[in-house]
């Protein structure tokens, strides 16, 4: 009686599984996700938090990585040093997710 059980129940898994509607490949390359391991290397960077959270904020707000600000400050123009709020450090960036900022990192 408790091999028919085992029985039975293995065959309703099985048929479930086979049953399921599986996700596609194409539907999971719409998602958007930020791995575990890609979250660490993110926060790998070095410095104070201060720094950091500023470069961040910088790259959300302008929506373009802390060192386009930081090569035209070295380059041409020391006008960006008077923008308040912006840290003209490089490493900040942008995540951009279908053309839109969702956030960033510094």
């Amino acid at each position: 009686m408790r091999l028919t059980r085992l029985f039975a129940a293995t065959v309703a898994i099985a048929t479930l599984a086979l049953t399921t509607p599986r996700v596609s490949a194409a539907q999971l390359a719409d998602t958007k996700i930020l791995t575990a391991d890609a979250v660490k290397s993110l926060l790998a960077s070095t410095g104070s938090v201060q720094i950091a959270q500023g470069k961040a904020r910088t790259a959300a707000r302008f929506g373009r990585p802390t060192k386009v600000y930081a090569d035209r400050i070295l380059t041409d123009t020391l006008t960006f040093l008077s923008v308040d709020g912006l840290v003209a450090l490089q490493g900040g960036l942008p995540i951009i997710v279908g053309g839109k900022v969702i956030g960033a990192v510094g």
